[in-house]
Order: C-alpha cells, then structure tokens, then sequence
C-alpha cells in the first residue's frame, strides 16, 4: 500500500473467501482472521510495515 497512507493489516473474524466476495478488500491488502495469537498478529504488522 505504497500510497502515503500507511499500511495496516485488514482483521476479521469472516473467512478471507467470504470477505473476498463481498468485496471488502482489494488485491494486495494484508489479511488476518481471528482468533489469533498476539505474536501472530505481532509478526503480520511486521510484515506489512517492512513492505513499506
């Protein structure tokens, strides 16, 4: 998301097919479904900041 607005990862707790439908999210967006473990979710903002 190169676009001078930052980068975050999109949470829900709906299955990634199910939000994909609905079209929710664009292609390339980061996406984690709940329940997860803080290190999880630690380690995806990790990921999306060093794509940055």
């Amino acid at each position: 998301m190169g676009n001078g607005q930052g980068a975050f990862p999109f949470i829900s707790g709906y299955a990634a097919d199910i939000i994909q439908k609905k079209g929710v999210f664009e292609e390339g967006m980061e996406f984690i479904t709940k329940s997860f473990k803080k290190n999880d979710l630690l380690q995806e903002v990790r990921e999306v900041l060093d794509k940055e």
